[in-house]
């Protein structure tokens, strides 16, 4: 191919490889059926449209908004849900999830949390630092290792075992 050349309507490329070794500057609308491939950098000053599976050996990077329809996957070349990450995930800032949030292995939390309508955990859990504002309630088992502090009373409608010491301030009181 020359090294300036310009056409003015369409123009179909088949059979053999294009190159061209300064900048080839498309402009309108472009088809490349086949696939494209670049071993540089390559800039889009306008829409983009893909159909078919994107993918970049090094880094892809996207400026503005994007709309992605259908799956995308980070780390999986098979996305089984809307997005899908394969690997170990930093999130920085806060995050909002507006359904059920389910962790299928341990859910490591540190730092202070807080839920503001109730935590129902089907197995057992081991925390460090609890603190309840409100009720809480075991509907089997509540077993506290360690000092416990109870503000405010206990009250228990259901027998009772405690194991080592009980030491209590203030008045005692059973019915």
């Amino acid at each position: 191919i020359p090294n300036d050349i310009t056409i003015a309507s369409s123009a179909n490329l088949s059979g053999t490889a294009a190159s061209f070794s300064s900048t080839l500057g498309v402009t309108g609308l472009s088809t490349l059926t086949g696939g494209f491939l670049s071993q540089a950098s390559s800039t889009v000053a306008s829409n983009l449209s893909v159909q078919g599976p994107l993918s970049a050996s090094s880094s892809l990077s996207v400026l503005g908004a994007s709309v992605l329809q259908g799956t995308v996957g980070i780390g999986t070349s098979t996305p089984s849900k809307t997005f899908s990450l394969q690997g170990d995930a930093y999130i920085s800032g806060s995050s909002f999830f507006g359904g059920a949030l389910t962790a299928t292995s341990t859910l490591a939390v540190s730092d202070l949390s807080t839920f503001l309508n109730g935590v129902i955990a089907n197995a057992s859990s081991s925390i460090a630092t609890l603190q309840v504002a409100g009720v809480l309630n075991a509907s089997s088992t509540l077993l506290v290792n360690n000092l416990a502090t109870l503000q405010g009373g206990f009250l228990s409608q259901a027998s009772s075992t405690v194991h080592g010491n009980f030491t209590v301030s203030g008045p005692l009181s059973a019915s």
